[in-house]
Protein backbone atom coordinates (compact mmCIF):
# COMPACT_ATOMS: atom_id res chain seq x y z
CA UNK A 1 0.00 0.00 0.00
CA UNK A 2 1.42 3.62 -0.90
CA UNK A 3 0.63 4.62 2.68
CA UNK A 4 2.81 1.55 4.43
CA UNK A 5 5.73 2.86 1.37
CA UNK A 6 5.54 6.16 2.66
CA UNK A 7 6.16 5.34 5.90
CA UNK A 8 9.20 3.21 5.17
CA UNK A 9 10.62 6.17 3.18
CA UNK A 10 9.90 8.01 6.37
CA UNK A 11 11.40 5.85 8.90
CA UNK A 12 14.55 5.26 6.92
CA UNK A 13 15.32 8.74 6.57
CA UNK A 14 14.86 9.16 10.42
CA UNK A 15 17.40 6.75 10.64
CA UNK A 16 19.85 8.66 8.41
CA UNK A 17 19.24 11.50 11.04
CA UNK A 18 20.12 9.01 13.66
CA UNK A 19 23.24 7.43 12.45
CA UNK A 20 21.42 3.74 12.16
CA UNK A 21 20.95 3.83 8.23
CA UNK A 22 23.22 1.15 7.74
CA UNK A 23 21.23 -1.43 9.87
CA UNK A 24 18.49 -1.09 7.43
CA UNK A 25 19.74 0.20 4.14
CA UNK A 26 18.55 -3.18 2.19
CA UNK A 27 14.98 -1.83 2.24
CA UNK A 28 15.76 1.16 -0.28
CA UNK A 29 16.17 -0.98 -3.34
CA UNK A 30 12.57 -2.42 -3.23
CA UNK A 31 11.42 1.25 -1.95
CA UNK A 32 12.94 2.58 -5.08
CA UNK A 33 11.72 -0.05 -7.38
CA UNK A 34 7.93 1.25 -6.02
CA UNK A 35 8.85 4.70 -6.32
CA UNK A 36 5.72 5.70 -8.77
CA UNK A 37 4.16 4.66 -5.72
CA UNK A 38 5.58 6.93 -3.18
CA UNK A 39 4.10 10.76 -2.60
CA UNK A 40 6.47 13.57 -3.58
CA UNK A 41 7.84 13.75 0.08
CA UNK A 42 8.66 9.98 0.44
CA UNK A 43 10.19 10.46 -2.87
CA UNK A 44 12.35 13.27 -1.58
CA UNK A 45 13.14 11.83 1.58
CA UNK A 46 14.37 8.31 -0.25
CA UNK A 47 16.75 10.13 -2.40
CA UNK A 48 18.06 12.44 0.79
CA UNK A 49 18.65 8.22 2.22
CA UNK A 50 20.06 6.99 -1.16
CA UNK A 51 22.91 9.67 -0.35
CA UNK A 52 23.92 9.52 2.47
CA UNK A 53 24.71 5.80 1.44
CA UNK A 54 26.08 6.84 -1.53
CA UNK A 55 26.67 10.38 -2.87
CA UNK A 56 27.24 9.03 -6.55
CA UNK A 57 24.37 6.98 -7.03
CA UNK A 58 22.41 7.72 -9.95
CA UNK A 59 19.19 6.92 -8.30
CA UNK A 60 19.54 10.57 -6.40
CA UNK A 61 19.50 11.95 -9.73
CA UNK A 62 16.33 9.74 -10.69
CA UNK A 63 14.35 10.57 -7.68
CA UNK A 64 15.45 14.69 -7.99
CA UNK A 65 14.75 14.65 -12.02
CA UNK A 66 11.24 12.93 -10.68
CA UNK A 67 10.52 16.07 -8.08
CA UNK A 68 11.39 18.42 -10.49
CA UNK A 69 8.70 17.47 -13.34
CA UNK A 70 6.13 16.40 -10.83
CA UNK A 71 6.05 20.03 -9.21
CA UNK A 72 2.54 22.27 -9.64
CA UNK A 73 3.49 25.82 -10.78
CA UNK A 74 0.95 28.62 -10.09
CA UNK A 75 0.99 32.20 -9.35
CA UNK A 76 1.88 32.22 -5.94
CA UNK A 77 5.08 29.40 -6.99
CA UNK A 78 5.85 25.54 -7.71
CA UNK A 79 4.75 23.39 -5.18
CA UNK A 80 3.78 19.68 -4.34
CA UNK A 81 1.08 17.88 -3.52
CA UNK A 82 0.24 14.04 -2.31
CA UNK A 83 -2.06 11.45 -2.88
CA UNK A 84 -2.43 9.65 0.43
CA UNK A 85 -2.61 10.56 4.22
CA UNK A 86 -2.90 9.56 7.37
CA UNK A 87 -2.70 10.84 11.13
CA UNK A 88 0.78 10.27 11.19
CA UNK A 89 1.78 12.38 8.27
CA UNK A 90 -1.16 14.72 6.74
CA UNK A 91 0.34 15.13 3.33
CA UNK A 92 -1.27 18.59 2.80
CA UNK A 93 0.51 20.81 0.70
CA UNK A 94 2.66 22.82 2.43
CA UNK A 95 4.17 19.89 4.73
CA UNK A 96 4.81 18.08 1.11
CA UNK A 97 6.26 20.84 -0.45
CA UNK A 98 8.44 21.39 2.95
CA UNK A 99 9.89 18.02 3.05
CA UNK A 100 10.56 18.57 -1.04
CA UNK A 101 12.35 22.17 -0.42
CA UNK A 102 14.57 20.44 2.77
CA UNK A 103 16.06 17.72 0.29
CA UNK A 104 16.27 20.22 -3.06
CA UNK A 105 17.90 22.51 -1.28
CA UNK A 106 20.60 20.56 0.06
CA UNK A 107 20.93 18.88 -2.88
CA UNK A 108 20.28 21.66 -5.76
CA UNK A 109 19.99 24.95 -3.63
CA UNK A 110 20.95 27.14 -7.28
CA UNK A 111 17.52 25.65 -8.91
CA UNK A 112 14.91 28.44 -9.87
CA UNK A 113 12.27 25.56 -8.83
CA UNK A 114 13.50 25.75 -5.09
CA UNK A 115 13.59 29.16 -5.13
CA UNK A 116 9.70 29.01 -6.64
CA UNK A 117 8.93 26.68 -4.10
CA UNK A 118 10.75 28.92 -0.98
CA UNK A 119 7.93 31.48 -2.36
CA UNK A 120 4.66 29.67 -1.63
CA UNK A 121 6.11 28.22 1.27
CA UNK A 122 6.00 32.18 2.28
CA UNK A 123 3.15 33.07 1.10
CA UNK A 124 0.56 30.35 2.28
CA UNK A 125 1.00 32.16 6.32
CA UNK A 126 -2.30 33.83 7.62
CA UNK A 127 -2.44 36.95 8.70
CA UNK A 128 -0.49 36.61 11.70
CA UNK A 129 2.34 34.87 10.28
CA UNK A 130 1.23 30.94 11.09
CA UNK A 131 0.53 28.23 8.97
CA UNK A 132 -1.86 26.02 9.21
CA UNK A 133 -0.73 23.75 12.18
CA UNK A 134 1.94 23.52 14.15
CA UNK A 135 3.42 20.18 12.41
CA UNK A 136 3.02 21.86 8.92
CA UNK A 137 4.85 24.86 11.11
CA UNK A 138 7.86 22.62 11.81
CA UNK A 139 8.65 21.24 8.37
CA UNK A 140 8.27 24.62 6.71
CA UNK A 141 10.93 26.33 9.31
CA UNK A 142 13.54 23.38 8.58
CA UNK A 143 12.54 23.84 4.84
CA UNK A 144 13.44 27.96 4.87
CA UNK A 145 16.41 27.33 7.39
CA UNK A 146 18.14 24.86 4.90
CA UNK A 147 17.37 26.63 2.09
CA UNK A 148 18.96 29.75 3.91
CA UNK A 149 22.04 27.94 4.54
CA UNK A 150 23.05 26.46 1.39
CA UNK A 151 21.61 29.33 -0.89
CA UNK A 152 23.84 32.29 0.45
CA UNK A 153 20.84 34.60 1.63
CA UNK A 154 21.97 35.15 5.45
CA UNK A 155 25.09 36.75 2.77
CA UNK A 156 22.24 39.80 1.40
CA UNK A 157 22.99 43.15 1.75
CA UNK A 158 20.92 45.48 -0.13
CA UNK A 159 18.25 48.37 0.83
CA UNK A 160 14.83 48.14 0.72
CA UNK A 161 11.94 50.74 1.48
CA UNK A 162 7.87 50.57 0.83
CA UNK A 163 5.40 53.42 -0.41
CA UNK A 164 1.56 53.25 0.01
CA UNK A 165 0.14 56.15 -2.17
CA UNK A 166 3.07 57.87 -2.52
CA UNK A 167 3.87 58.08 1.20
CA UNK A 168 6.77 56.35 2.69
CA UNK A 169 5.56 53.42 4.90
CA UNK A 170 8.78 51.33 5.38
CA UNK A 171 12.39 51.14 4.89
CA UNK A 172 15.44 48.90 6.22
CA UNK A 173 19.12 47.61 4.90
CA UNK A 174 19.74 43.67 4.99
CA UNK A 175 23.18 43.50 5.63
CA UNK A 176 25.39 41.39 8.65
CA UNK A 177 23.07 40.50 11.97
CA UNK A 178 20.24 42.94 10.42
CA UNK A 179 19.54 40.20 8.06
CA UNK A 180 17.75 38.59 10.79
CA UNK A 181 15.55 41.27 11.61
CA UNK A 182 12.41 41.53 10.47
CA UNK A 183 10.88 45.19 9.70
CA UNK A 184 7.47 45.68 10.40
CA UNK A 185 4.93 48.77 8.98
CA UNK A 186 1.01 49.43 9.60
CA UNK A 187 -0.99 52.37 8.67
CA UNK A 188 -4.68 52.78 9.36
CA UNK A 189 -7.38 52.20 6.93
CA UNK A 190 -8.42 55.78 6.38
CA UNK A 191 -4.92 56.55 4.43
CA UNK A 192 -6.31 54.30 1.80
CA UNK A 193 -8.53 55.36 -0.82
CA UNK A 194 -12.21 53.59 -0.83
CA UNK A 195 -13.02 55.05 -3.87
CA UNK A 196 -10.36 53.54 -6.12
CA UNK A 197 -7.14 51.41 -6.44
CA UNK A 198 -4.16 51.64 -3.96
CA UNK A 199 -0.70 51.09 -4.66
CA UNK A 200 1.86 49.75 -2.66
CA UNK A 201 5.66 49.96 -4.10
CA UNK A 202 7.98 47.51 -2.85
CA UNK A 203 11.69 48.65 -3.86
CA UNK A 204 14.85 46.12 -3.21
CA UNK A 205 18.40 48.26 -4.44
CA UNK A 206 20.90 46.96 -6.24
CA UNK A 207 23.06 44.20 -3.98
CA UNK A 208 22.94 40.57 -3.24
CA UNK A 209 20.03 38.24 -1.69
CA UNK A 210 16.20 38.29 -2.04
CA UNK A 211 13.74 40.70 -0.18
CA UNK A 212 11.06 39.10 1.83
CA UNK A 213 7.61 40.65 2.25
CA UNK A 214 4.13 39.98 3.45
CA UNK A 215 1.34 42.52 2.78
CA UNK A 216 -2.18 41.91 4.77
CA UNK A 217 -5.15 43.92 4.62
CA UNK A 218 -7.42 43.69 7.73
CA UNK A 219 -10.70 44.93 7.21
CA UNK A 220 -14.53 44.24 7.65
CA UNK A 221 -15.91 44.61 4.22
CA UNK A 222 -19.85 44.10 3.21
CA UNK A 223 -19.88 40.55 1.39
CA UNK A 224 -22.35 41.85 -1.76
CA UNK A 225 -19.17 44.61 -2.33
CA UNK A 226 -16.69 42.23 -2.68
CA UNK A 227 -15.66 41.32 -6.11
CA UNK A 228 -15.50 37.65 -7.17
CA UNK A 229 -12.30 35.90 -7.99
CA UNK A 230 -12.08 32.35 -9.61
CA UNK A 231 -8.99 31.59 -9.58
CA UNK A 232 -9.43 28.22 -11.31
CA UNK A 233 -12.20 27.58 -8.84
CA UNK A 234 -15.83 26.86 -10.31
CA UNK A 235 -19.28 25.55 -7.80
CA UNK A 236 -22.33 24.85 -9.83
CA UNK A 237 -25.56 23.48 -8.23
CA UNK A 238 -28.42 21.43 -9.22
CA UNK A 239 -31.76 20.80 -8.15
CA UNK A 240 -32.27 17.03 -8.38
CA UNK A 241 -35.99 15.69 -8.11
CA UNK A 242 -34.98 11.62 -6.60
CA UNK A 243 -38.44 10.29 -6.63
CA UNK A 244 -37.84 8.37 -8.85
CA UNK A 245 -34.14 6.10 -10.67
CA UNK A 246 -32.46 8.27 -11.70
CA UNK A 247 -32.67 11.29 -10.33
CA UNK A 248 -34.13 14.26 -12.86
CA UNK A 249 -32.84 17.37 -12.82
CA UNK A 250 -35.77 20.03 -12.46
CA UNK A 251 -36.01 23.91 -12.43
CA UNK A 252 -38.83 24.37 -10.99
CA UNK A 253 -40.80 22.27 -8.44
CA UNK A 254 -44.79 22.41 -7.40
CA UNK A 255 -45.55 21.82 -3.73
CA UNK A 256 -48.95 20.10 -3.23
CA UNK A 257 -50.86 20.89 -0.16
CA UNK A 258 -52.01 17.61 1.23
CA UNK A 259 -47.99 16.52 1.41
CA UNK A 260 -44.30 17.34 1.52
CA UNK A 261 -41.72 16.86 -1.14
CA UNK A 262 -38.22 16.45 -1.27
CA UNK A 263 -35.59 18.38 -3.82
CA UNK A 264 -31.89 16.87 -3.63
CA UNK A 265 -29.22 19.61 -4.25
CA UNK A 266 -26.22 18.76 -5.65
CA UNK A 267 -23.36 21.54 -5.00
CA UNK A 268 -20.30 21.00 -7.25
CA UNK A 269 -17.01 22.04 -6.26
CA UNK A 270 -13.82 22.06 -8.89
CA UNK A 271 -10.27 22.57 -7.73
CA UNK A 272 -7.52 22.64 -9.34
CA UNK A 273 -5.25 22.28 -6.72
CA UNK A 274 -5.49 22.05 -2.89
CA UNK A 275 -7.06 25.13 -1.10
CA UNK A 276 -6.40 27.12 1.91
CA UNK A 277 -9.02 29.04 3.39
CA UNK A 278 -12.03 27.94 1.46
CA UNK A 279 -15.44 28.38 3.23
CA UNK A 280 -18.07 27.00 0.66
CA UNK A 281 -22.05 28.61 1.85
CA UNK A 282 -25.28 27.82 -0.13
CA UNK A 283 -28.26 29.53 0.64
CA UNK A 284 -31.37 27.54 1.56
CA UNK A 285 -34.56 28.29 -0.81
CA UNK A 286 -36.90 29.93 0.34
CA UNK A 287 -39.69 27.88 2.67
CA UNK A 288 -38.00 24.98 2.82
CA UNK A 289 -35.91 23.17 5.02
CA UNK A 290 -32.61 20.80 5.19
CA UNK A 291 -32.85 17.18 5.88
CA UNK A 292 -30.14 15.46 7.92
CA UNK A 293 -31.30 12.06 7.80
CA UNK A 294 -28.16 10.96 9.75
CA UNK A 295 -29.51 12.96 12.51
CA UNK A 296 -32.12 10.92 15.34
CA UNK A 297 -34.07 14.43 14.96
CA UNK A 298 -34.97 14.10 11.48
CA UNK A 299 -37.81 12.08 9.48
CA UNK A 300 -36.48 8.75 8.96
CA UNK A 301 -37.50 6.57 5.82
CA UNK A 302 -40.60 6.82 3.93
CA UNK A 303 -43.17 8.10 6.04
CA UNK A 304 -46.97 9.06 5.63
CA UNK A 305 -47.74 12.23 5.07
CA UNK A 306 -51.17 12.28 6.31
CA UNK A 307 -51.99 13.39 9.61
CA UNK A 308 -54.96 11.33 11.40
CA UNK A 309 -57.40 13.71 13.60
Amino acid sequence: LPGKLNRSAFYLYVLGQTGGLQTASSLTGPLYENRAKLDPWARAMLALTLYQLSSSDARVTTLLSDLDSSAIRSATGAHWESATSDWRNPGTALFTTAVVVTVLAEREPASPLVADAVGYLASQRDAGGRWASTYETAWVILALNKYMQTSGELRGDFGFSAVLNGTALAQGQASGPQNMTTVNASTPITQLSLGGANSLLINKQDGTGKLYYRAALTVDRPVETAPALDRGIAISRQYLDCSSNPCQPVNSYQMKTDESGRITVKLTLTLPNDAYYLMVQDNIPAGADILDSSLKTNQQGEQSQTVQA
